[in-house]
């Protein structure tokens, strides 16, 4: 699950970015890797791949916008998801 750190100014980030973290806002205390990508997909119409999302979560943990609250495995090893699902 990822929590919001800090406010951000929305020129700070990339689009991709600004909308994995609208995914994070909506989902709360559900904002894991797998949920963030349907939300993710549900707002944009777009197909996203699973990978695309992580990614995004760590870049933004790094820079101090997100702080993960659990480590381990992730959803898509214990659900069995396929990145290319819609």
């Amino acid at each position: 699950m990822y929590n919001i750190h800090c406010i951000i100014n929305k020129n700070g980030l990339v689009e991709f970015e600004r909308l994995v973290l609208l995914a994070v806002c909506i989902l709360e205390r559900e904002a894991y890797g797998i949920s963030v990508k349907r939300e993710a997909q549900r707002y944009s119409k777009r197909t996203i791949l699973l990978g695309s999302v992580h990614i995004t979560l760590y870049r933004m943990q790094d820079k101090g916008i997100l702080q993960s609250e659990v480590d381990g495995n992730t959803e898509k090893e214990v659900t069995g998801e396929s990145d290319y699902l819609p």
